[in-house]
């Protein structure tokens, strides 16, 4: 018998939950927490390190000062192109409450944001797919022929830039069924691309096939972010799925926080980890039947805290080449018992819808089961973040 297996033979018990309320790797205010003994700081990731809020920019530009017209009838697409060019770095291009047909890709190179008025008053129609506006076709890892559009890209894309961010509109897809699992059409919303310090924050996407990618990007804060779609988007798929990947970050992604992320419909991918992406945090989400995804292997040192996965049935519906390897899930709720990860997986599991077996040690794997509705802290990331900018100065970072 080896080390190892010493270390788990007499470590852990049956533990039936709601019998504790605080992890012994934290305690009641971070007092028991050494980090990386073995649980790491997570509170870095975000913009700026999540140290500072996210800034609220004076508009610099007006679409409507370059032709646009906001109607959800006239073409918007050049008008947006030349308020963009328009933009001094480091400013705001601004979309007063409308509806901008915008009929091509954006891409942005520098730094700038792209603001409306808000959810409910800017909306972004676009009526085209990717797939027909720029073909790139490919192939899936299996060798199914698909476009690249299918788990990449977005109508509005940030490359190589920083200090760039999109806020306060709806991106509004045509109302057509989805197409199928490889078969998407690209409506997709945003793409971050070799970016860093940036944001997509109090964003709606209705009828997207994908809705935000985040690759080869670090401490990009994604936050307050909705998902819907009409009545029949789902017609042609008896599981009610409606979309692809709603929110990934990969590619080697790193420090990015996916925080207030919401679902009143099911993708294959609610939540998304691939590639080599690496300390990154979903934090604070909720949907219907959420796949906490690991796409790819080479993915770990994660943190996913204070999430309602719903159903609860396709949470690990993604790992079974063991991607979900050196993981730390915190305060995940269910409607039915959740299986514990194995514990080969080296993950760090406190307080999981259902009961299971504890270990401790002075390394992963980690497992205490405590009910999730008595779980203090209920968001490990928002603790840590607090024991190390200070209570008043966390506040002001998540509010914003």
């Amino acid at each position: 018998m080896n080390s190892f297996t010493i270390a788990i033979s007499i470590s852990f018990l049956i533990v039936f939950t709601g019998q504790c309320t605080q992890s012994t790797l934290w305690g009641k205010e971070g007092e028991l927490w050494g980090v990386n003994q073995p649980l790491k700081d997570f509170s870095f990731a975000g913009y700026r390190q999540s140290e500072v809020p996210i800034p609220n920019i004076a508009p610099s530009v007006n679409i409507l000062d370059f032709g646009g017209r906001g109607d959800g009838k006239t073409d918007d697409t050049q008008a947006l192109l030349k308020a963009i060019a328009a933009c001094p770095a480091g400013g705001k291009v601004f979309l007063p409450a409308g509806d901008y047909l915008i009929t091509d890709l954006i891409e942005i190179n520098k730094s700038l944001v792209i603001a409306g008025a808000g959810m409910e008053r800017t909306k972004l129609i676009l009526p085209k797919y990717l797939v027909d506006l720029h073909p790139r076709p490919g192939a899936t890892t299996t060798g199914i022929p698909t476009p690249l559009w299918s788990w990449s890209g977005g109508f509005i894309e940030f490359n190589k830039a920083k200090e760039v961010g999109i806020e306060d509109l709806t991106f509004q897809f045509p109302e057509t069924p989805y197409p199928g699992h490889f078969k998407e059409h690209g409506s997709n919303g945003v793409n971050f691309e070799n970016c860093q310090d940036g944001w997509a924050r109090r964003l709606r996407f209705v009828n997207a096939d994908s809705g935000i990618f985040v690759s080869n990007s670090q401490h990009i804060t994604v936050r307050e972010i909705e998902f819907a779609a009409y009545d029949g988007r789902s017609s042609l798929n008896q599981e009610g799925i409606i979309g692809h990947h709603a929110v990934d970050f990969m590619h080697g992604s790193s420090l990015c926080l996916g925080e207030e992320i919401s679902f009143t419909n099911k993708f294959f991918h609610e939540l998304g980890i691939e590639h080599g992406a690496n300390a990154n945090v979903y934090s604070h989400c909720a949907g219907l039947d959420i796949v906490l995804d690991h796409h790819q292997p080479n993915v770990h040192g994660n943190l996913w805290t204070d999430i309602d996965v719903g159903k609860g049935i396709h949470i690990w519906i993604n790992n079974s080449r063991g991607s979900t390897m050196d993981e730390v899930y915190w305060n995940i709720r269910s409607a039915k018992d959740i299986p514990y990860p194995p514990f080969n997986l080296k993950n760090i599991v406190v307080g999981i819808t259902g009961p299971g077996l504890e270990i401790r040690g002075t390394n992963a794997p980690w497992a205490e089961v405590i009910a999730p509705a008595d779980l203090k802290p209920p968001n490990l990331f928002r603790a840590q973040l607090e024991k190390r900018i200070g209570i008043a100065n966390a506040e002001a970072v998540l509010r914003n």
